[in-house]
């Protein structure tokens, strides 16, 4: 009898723990890998746009360089033509 209790007993906890389980382990378990990956991806997505994001203000601030560099030429240009006019000026009003 005491036997047939503790193969009782023993199937009685077998049930419970396969109902545990299958009732809430697995359920939070899946909810858990669903949650792991959407993660994944919303990090994958955000890491994506911000690294597109850092090479478009590149491009922008390589445009704005290469801008300023010809702003740069042409002052340079100017200033000589200026000085030129200045000296040529001077000289004029020598003779």
């Amino acid at each position: 009898m005491a036997q047939t209790d503790q193969c009782n007993v023993h199937d009685v906890v077998q049930s419970l723990s396969d109902s545990i389980q299958q009732k809430l382990v697995k359920p939070s378990e899946t909810k858990f890998v669903t949650l792991l990956e959407k993660t994944r991806e919303d990090l994958h997505t955000r890491s994506t746009t911000t690294e597109q994001q850092v090479y478009q203000r590149l491009d922008q601030l390589a445009g704005k360089v290469e801008q300023i560099e010809k702003t740069q030429k042409r002052m340079g240009i100017l200033c000589l033509t200026l000085s030129a006019a200045v000296v040529a000026s001077i000289i004029i009003q020598m003779i």
